[in-house]
């Protein structure tokens, strides 16, 4: 095993089950076994994790690709490095809900209906598209803020928002407390969450960084070949609600994946349609020149 370097790379992450792969590289000391000594910290609410981005007091940080987007239209330097865990037919990554009781779908002009979901993010996204899909716009129901993804799932519940976007695996457990599955992710196309990088990271790190990157695809390997050996760091880190810890299925993590022509395009067809940013939007070409980067180029 190699010395530690001077090197750390300090990584802010969302509690959910996508950040799984950098907690088993840093259980397995696989960080260390690059040489590498590595900080991760788990922030509760992207909107911390978003200020603190911006203030640049970490080095990487997850976040969907939506939210690298947006960041990039507001100045920011992120670019993102690694694809974490793409949604599939085997493992959603995002439901519309409606609360238990409620068994009726959204439909035109349900102003008094509430909405539950986090604006400027993925789960906006998400919800724009199940509306598509659905025949409505966001216009036809009551829209609410909440970007505390436990607030939003006990709301939802206690029967205070008649709607919500919630991620996996909160999602799965609001459907077994009660609520009712309205769609899911399958049926629209999700940008994934990366990691992403300040660039003055990549420049002055950039053997920490592939490194960094290089432990978290072992991880994922040994991950995808003993899925329930690492079950109990789901718990640990109170990625998993209690009443779903022995139901959940850990998903397959990919190898090497990183983000792509589509995945970028598709916010940007997005941001198109919300009519959000619109007469300020530079071509995605320049945005995917900008955002993405490989640490093999």
């Amino acid at each position: 095993m190699s010395s530690i370097s001077n090197y750390q790379i300090r990584a802010a992450l969302l509690p959910t089950e996508k950040i799984l792969p950098l907690l088993v590289a840093s259980s397995e000391e696989l960080f260390s076994d690059k040489g590498i000594s590595v900080e991760l910290e788990v922030i509760r609410g992207a909107s911390l994790r978003d200020e603190a981005a911006g203030q640049e007091k970490y080095d990487c940080y997850m976040m969907n690709l939506v939210s690298v987007v947006l960041a990039y239209l507001d100045g920011s330097d992120l670019k993102a490095t690694r694809v974490l865990l793409r949604s599939s037919q085997d493992h959603t990554l995002f439901r519309l809900l409606a609360r238990p009781g409620l068994l009726i779908h959204p439909r035109r002009n349900s102003e008094p209906f509430r909405l539950g979901i986090s604006r400027h993010t993925v789960v906006e996204y998400v919800t724009f598209h199940f509306m598509n899909v659905l025949g409505l716009t966001m216009g036809d129901l009551t829209i609410v803020d909440i970007p505390d993804i436990e607030a939003r799932l006990n709301l939802l519940l206690k029967g205070e928002l008649d709607y919500a976007t919630l991620p996996e695996p909160m999602a799965s457990s609001a459907v077994d407390a009660g609520a009712f599955n309205i769609i899911d992710d399958t049926r629209i196309v999700v940008p994934p969450p990366v990691l992403a990088f300040h660039a003055s990271v990549l420049n002055s790190k950039a053997e920490a960084v592939r490194d960094f990157l290089a432990a978290i695809d072992s991880a994922a390997l040994l991950i995808n070949s003993e899925p329930n050996r690492f079950r109990h760091l789901l718990t640990d880190y109170h990625l998993l609600p209690g009443d779903h810890t022995a139901s959940y299925v850990v998903p397959r993590f990919p190898v090497g994946d990183v983000p792509n022509l589509d995945d970028i395009e598709c916010i940007f067809s997005w941001l198109q349609a919300s009519h959000r940013e619109a007469t300020a939007l530079p071509s995605s070409s320049k945005a995917i020149e900008t955002i993405l980067f490989s640490v093999d180029s």
